[in-house]
């Protein structure tokens, strides 16, 4: 009989990827203090500062959810806990990462975190990141002190800055990706919601599906009368055997080159 997984479902998706942002926010808050603990941003502002600041976001995101799930089979913290899975949709039915030879298929590790995980996180948090970079390097080039009023007619520009201390028309084009971002965020999160139980469009752009790892059972014992209740999405779904089935082959060889190498050195001992 086949196992069969279902996509995984908003609810829980929603609460892992909560709970995986609420960790990595928690180490980079930890770090900020860390810091600017001695450099206070709002008192004695440094550019380099706040530019390795940009640098280890984005390294602490790109490491938790890019590089992390590329080498633990698709998975986070709080996936594995809420039973979940990425699984990719162009390679042969499962995950990259479980056929690969990681002596002599290094290239094909970094090709499949760099284009499918990392186009999975672009709109979520990549351009924020990127926004954020861009910023930095303005900030450097101002220096300390023009950096830091550049800096305060970004954010706090409801708050009289531009009027006061001369904001120009960088600042004004910060705000608005900033706001044009947190738009592009709101658009994908209500897709993911509508899509619940589905391929949402940052699933589809990625190239890549989250399961659900219960499998479904059939309501009776003759499998192929409740075929017809069974959706494919066109991925691991009903095709999720042949994963396990290679895997056990794996397992299988591993055995008996074990066995193999024990009966020739029993044989030796003799």
């Amino acid at each position: 009989m086949k196992k069969v997984y279902p996509l995984a479902p908003a609810s829980r998706r929603f609460f892992a990827r909560l709970l995986d942002f609420i960790l990595v926010f928690g180490i980079i808050v930890i770090f900020y203090f860390v810091l600017f603990s001695r450099n206070p941003i709002e008192t004695d502002f440094k550019g380099y500062l706040f530019f390795l600041y940009m640098i280890f976001i984005w390294l602490s995101l790109f490491i938790y959810f890019v590089l992390i799930p590329s080498l633990n089979k698709g998975r986070t913290l709080f996936t594995f806990i809420l039973k979940m899975r990425i699984f990719d949709s162009n390679s042969e039915n499962y995950f990259l990462i479980e056929k690969i030879n990681f002596r002599n298929d290094k290239h094909k590790i970094y090709l499949y975190f760099i284009t499918n995980l990392f186009k999975r996180e672009f709109f979520v948090w990549n351009i924020f990141c990127i926004i954020n970079f861009s910023l930095s390097i303005v900030l450097l080039s101002l220096g300390d002190i023009k950096g830091l009023i550049f800096l305060k007619s970004v954010f706090i520009s409801n708050a009289g800055i531009s009027n006061t201390e001369g904001t120009n028309a960088f600042a004004v084009i910060f705000t608005s990706l900033y706001s044009i971002n947190l738009l592009v965020l709101f658009g994908i999160f209500i897709n993911f919601w509508i899509n619940s139980g589905k391929r949402n469009v940052i699933d589809i752009f990625s190239s890549t599906v989250t399961l659900y790892l219960e499998e479904i059972k059939p309501k009776s014992d003759n499998f192929n009368k409740d075929k017809k209740n069974i959706i494919n999405y066109g991925l691991p779904g009903e095709i999720l055997d042949s994963v396990f089935n290679e895997m056990y082959e794996i397992e299988k060889e591993k055995d008996n080159e074990k066995n193999k190498w024990k009966a020739k050195r029993s044989n030796r001992i003799r």
